[in-house]
């Protein structure tokens, strides 16, 4: 008599888990009482089978630290920084606590859907070559209040991805994930940027990776007067000018005086003394070094990110 052994839905889903790669996902924490349990569940709530947390308490004073605890299990670590280290200075002590062979990005107050990770993964299963997934997102305050989508702001792209993001970036970072040996290739996260921590890592990833996406918007990006979307308009346009320097070293001059004017606009809105706005519209015209080469830096890249906004206003 052949006896057979059927194994139980939970055994089935553990086999699974331990035959799919295991994504570890970083999440810097900081002051984020107000919208970390809703992150946080949004994690938990993935579908695909073999995921671990790891949350970085970078010394919260409003509760963070005691809310982050209760999230603690076995696939949730939580790392109490004993000085605040930035979002960077935090990722990368997440980082050495990582096990998994892919890395993904969540901050405190943003939010992915259940199939997130699962779609991106699937991507991956049929292009093993393919080290770097994003995808669409939403921008609002909640799922209620919906303001538009980041591929209507910026059309994606897979081929010259590392080219076209010093014109705009068309990659929302709370979708990116990505294999870790692209982290040996790119090097940490470098904890000298602050409003463009992100953006400044996916520069330097796409280097490397051969990028995908998924059309579809999977997650949100909450926007809010505590963000740096917000806060850091100023700083955000200085870090993109020293990332465009670093990567084109003489081009794109014409990017970087459209920064200088939006740093200068920056400061009159809030009243600034107009010595300083001076001070900063003297950098666009260094930015310009004549006509001839600012016309040079208005490429094709350019031109075909202003007519996609154009066509999707």
């Amino acid at each position: 008599m052949l006896i057979q052994d059927y194994e139980t839905s939970e055994e089935q889903s553990n086999l699974k888990s331990k035959m799919a790669p295991l994504v570890s996902v970083l999440m810097p924490v900081y002051n984020g009482v107000a919208w970390l349990k809703e992150s946080v569940d949004s994690v938990l709530a993935q579908t695909y089978p073999n995921v671990e947390l790891i949350i970085v308490n970078d010394c919260s004073t409003d509760g963070s630290d005691r809310l982050a605890e209760s999230f603690r299990r076995n696939n949730t670590q939580i790392i109490h920084n004993k000085k605040n280290a930035g979002i960077n200075g935090s990722r990368n002590i997440a980082l050495t606590y990582a096990q998994g062979t892919y890395i993904a990005l969540l901050d405190q107050d943003d939010l992915w859907f259940p199939q997130k990770l699962r779609q991106q993964m699937a991507i991956i299963e049929m292009d093993p070559d393919v080290d770097f997934v994003y995808s669409d997102s939403f921008y609002g305050t909640d799922m209620s209040h919906i303001s538009n989508r980041s591929f209507e702001i910026a059309r994606p792209h897979t081929e010259n991805a590392n080219s076209h993001i010093l014109i705009s970036n068309f990659i929302p970072s709370l979708t990116v994930l990505f294999k870790r040996d692209l982290i040996e290739k790119a090097g940490m996260f470098d904890e000298t940027y602050t409003a463009c921590a992100d953006y400044e890592m996916l520069v330097r990833l796409l280097r490397y990776a051969k990028t995908s996406y998924v059309p579809e918007p999977l997650g949100l990006y909450r926007l809010h007067p505590k963000s740096f979307t917000y806060s850091n308009r100023e700083r955000q346009y200085l870090e993109k000018i020293r990332i465009l320097k670093r990567e084109t070293i003489d081009r794109h001059y014409g990017l970087m005086a459209n920064y200088h004017l939006r740093i200068a606009r920056e400061a009159f809105r809030r009243e600034a003394y107009f010595k300083r706005a001076r001070r900063i519209l003297s950098g666009l015209f260094c930015s310009l070094r004549g006509p001839r080469e600012f016309a040079n830096s208005i490429n094709n890249q350019w031109q075909e990110h202003k007519d996609f906004q154009k066509k999707n206003k």
